[in-house]
């Protein structure tokens, strides 16, 4: 292994750990950590297995063998002496038919049809002096591993581990946290996914669009009020949890002092009281405006940026990441599955590359939306370039259409919702029930307009 590999390792994991914090979960880490892995070793399949007590539970698998069976796969420690003792070692090592044959048997034994002889590698994830769990790569060829790729996968083993390590941290102490980057960059999903992985995570969180209230209004939502016209703030609903202000820097000054109040003494006065009330809730604060530049005009206050700022953390906008717009967009098709009933849709190869053509000024939230409207429109289970209808495009295409009749650019459309319902006008799917049209008014207006009667699918 040379030096120049190991300092580029070092480099993709220190990336890698920086991304587990603009991301939502750290099993995204994990998926992107064990494809970046194929660099370095060719695998059908790629298993993370996390230790708990004493079982190894699979967090992530990546590549052609990774299913269902695989995911769900957990290993008791104590009838796999040889991956005890991997982790024990901290070395990694290859798995010879001999190894299976009259050592503890394969991992995957009536899980995977491997065949004997079958490429076999296991490196331990360590970090903080303390086991993490296995690291497990299989190829279907009968082969070994060379010992220069097991060295290599030993390293980026531990890498990993310290990543993972690090994605955590800021997440199991309580300081505020504030995050910083564009609109749509997914501030409050990650807001959320910093809630989850902390201690505070069974317990509230709430959210307040500091720029969305009126400033009138503001302190009521935040801070509660007393009286004959009583209300509950924000603030009061999160004890115990967190509290997430998006645009904190929209905040009124004396508004910024009562946040101050709650940072430094963890109390706070609702509107028509003066009575302290004692709260417990974590802030996370997010902002996409430059609170140094405000804190230098005088509009944010100083002592406020400082304990908000304990730990920030920047999201990078879409455009300068478009080789996360892959595996984003696999993340939020699985998200936006449940909303739209359209499960296991993917992208194709030339959908993919118009994405990542795409400047995508509006992020992260842009690409969602983009892809909801892909699968509303899509009549299989691939999203191509037809079904990805960006904002640019549509301006630039608006442009360029010189001005037609009515009936030539109803013709137009109902043209395109036929070509995306492959010519069906009936059923479920159909172009009718996509125009809003029953059958029989799309066929008679297809008639009207000259247009080759579809048939019934």
């Amino acid at each position: 292994m040379t030096a120049t590999r190991t300092i580029d390792l070092a480099h993709d994991l220190d990336e890698l750990a920086t991304l587990a914090v603009s991301e939502d979960t750290v099993d995204d880490l994990v998926r992107r950590g064990l494809d970046w892995l194929g660099r370095l070793a060719p695998y059908d399949l790629a298993t993370l297995f996390v230790l708990e007590g004493d079982r190894l539970v699979v967090r992530a698998a990546r590549g052609p063998m990774a299913n269902d069976r695989v995911r769900s796969h957990v290993l008791e420690l104590g009838k796999f002496p040889s991956l005890r003792e991997a982790l024990e070692s901290r070395r990694a090592r290859t798995f010879l038919e001999e190894d299976h044959r009259h050592g503890d048997g394969d991992p995957f034994d009536h899980v995977l049809d491997l065949p004997p002889g079958h490429a076999c590698l296991v490196a331990p994830l360590h970090a903080g002096g303390e086991p993490m769990g296995v690291l497990t790569l299989d190829r279907g060829v009968c082969e070994v591993y060379p010992q220069t790729v097991v060295n290599l996968v030993e390293v980026y083993a531990q890498l990993l581990a310290i990543a993972l390590q690090r994605a955590r941290q800021v997440a199991r102490t309580h300081s505020p946290v504030l995050l910083l980057g564009e609109r749509g960059t997914g501030k409050e999903r990650l807001a959320r996914a910093i809630h989850r992985w902390s201690p505070r995570s069974d317990q509230p969180f709430v959210t307040l669009h500091c720029g969305a209230v009126p400033p009138a209004l503001l302190e009521v939502e935040l801070f509660g009020q007393v009286g004959p016209s009583a209300r509950t703030g924000r603030l009061a609903l999160a004890n115990g949890g967190t509290l997430f202000l998006d645009d904190v820097g929209e905040l009124p000054a004396p508004l910024q002092a009562k946040l101050l109040r709650v940072l430094q003494a963890g109390e706070f006065e609702p509107m028509g009281s003066e009575a302290p009330v004692r709260v417990d809730a974590r802030v996370i604060a997010a902002t996409h405006v430059d609170l140094e530049a405000s804190v230098a005009a005088g509009t944010f206050r100083e002592d406020l940026y400082y304990p908000l700022g304990v730990f920030p953390l920047e999201l990078p906008p879409l455009r300068e990441r478009k080789e996360d717009i892959a595996l984003l967009a696999d993340a939020l098709l699985l998200e936006l599955a449940a909303r739209t009933g359209k499960t296991g849709r993917r992208l194709t190869p030339e959908g993919l590359s118009r994405l990542q053509a795409h400047d995508w000024p509006g992020n992260v939230r842009e690409l969602a939306n983009v892809l909801e409207r892909a699968l509303i429109l899509a009549p299989g289970e691939t999203l191509g370039p037809e079904v990805l209808d960006l904002p640019g495009r549509r301006r630039r295409e608006s442009r360029s259409i010189e001005p037609v009749t009515l009936a030539e650019a109803t013709r137009q459309h109902i043209r395109r919702v036929l070509n995306l319902t492959e010519g069906r006008v009936y059923g479920p799917g159909g172009a009718a029930a996509l125009l809003g049209l029953k059958p029989s008014t799309l066929q008679s207006k297809m008639k009207k307009l000259g247009m080759t009667r579809a048939s019934p699918a």
